[in-house]
């Protein structure tokens, strides 16, 4: 009897620090279950299906400031048997949208506080809009379609602390051909 490969789909993944691609995301549906406590300076992981309960494979998981700091690494080994498939990241071009937008549209955005330090890391779109996901990374760069009228203006990138888990910490709004962006400042600023 042929048994069937099993197969674990991954994506690369920014860490905590440079956003470097050095962790990793593991899009099958899995759990992860700590077996090597190492403080945050490798702890290991055993990567199981939540289909069958098969382990897939182990996680190991570094941190920086000895442990104590934010993601740095992570390394993901697949157990005999098991194949890793790589997922390319993808990238939302609003530019590919069918309809274009109205010559001399024009989109008011300012500077918002993140949900950290309150630093003006994120934008509020003032123009009224909808936001449609387009790219999933797990909070990690996820991409919106910014449309108003129903016309696509733009890509909004949102990004989450925490490896995606936590709160709002930056936001990038691109704005498509053709689309004029206003500024528009507080005015206690």
């Amino acid at each position: 009897m042929k048994q069937s490969k099993k197969v674990v789909c991954l994506r690369q993944a920014e860490d905590g620090y440079r956003g470097d691609m050095s962790c990793v995301n593991i899009l099958t549906p899995h759990e992860e279950k700590l077996i090597e406590d190492n403080e945050g300076q490798g702890d290991v992981y055993d990567v199981v299906d939540k289909t069958n309960g098969e382990v897939l494979g182990l996680l190991t998981r570094w941190y920086g400031n000895n442990g104590q700091g934010k993601l740095a690494a992570e390394k993901f080994c697949a157990k005999e048997g098991v194949e890793e498939q790589w997922e390319e990241d993808r990238v939302y071009n609003p530019n590919e949208e069918d309809e274009t937008p109205v010559p001399g549209t024009k989109v008011q955005v300012s500077r918002a506080p993140d949900e950290y330090r309150g630093d003006y890391s994120c934008v509020y779109i003032e123009t009224l809009h909808e936001e449609v996901l387009k790219v999933d990374k797990h909070g990690q760069g996820d991409e919106y379609a910014v449309k108003v009228d129903g016309v696509v203006v733009g890509k909004l990138t949102r990004w989450y602390g925490n490896n995606g888990q936590g709160k709002l910490a930056a936001e990038k709004f691109e704005p498509r051909v053709g689309v004029e962006v206003e500024w528009v400042e507080e005015e206690n600023e």
